[in-house]
């Protein structure tokens, strides 16, 4: 088993490179598209770690969809 520290290095590795991926997807809208990708891939993978579980990411991610759609 691997130590604490080690463990969460590896987690904060992964999450950093996964919102980097997502964000850099998401250029088509420009930089402010990119930030909201990247900041909301931040607080879901961090409320997904939190909760071990991706219900609630998943539920954040249609609420804020829901929000852009309806207010554009």
């Amino acid at each position: 088993m691997a130590r604490g520290w080690v463990r969460w290095s590896l987690v904060g590795a992964a999450s950093t490179a996964s919102a980097s991926i997502f964000a850099a997807g998401h250029t088509m809208g420009g930089s402010v598209n990119v930030a909201h990708a990247a900041a909301l891939a931040v607080i879901t993978t961090a409320m997904a770690l939190w909760q071990r579980s991706l219900v609630p990411a998943v539920a954040a991610h249609a609420f804020y969809g829901a929000c852009v759609f309806a207010w554009g």
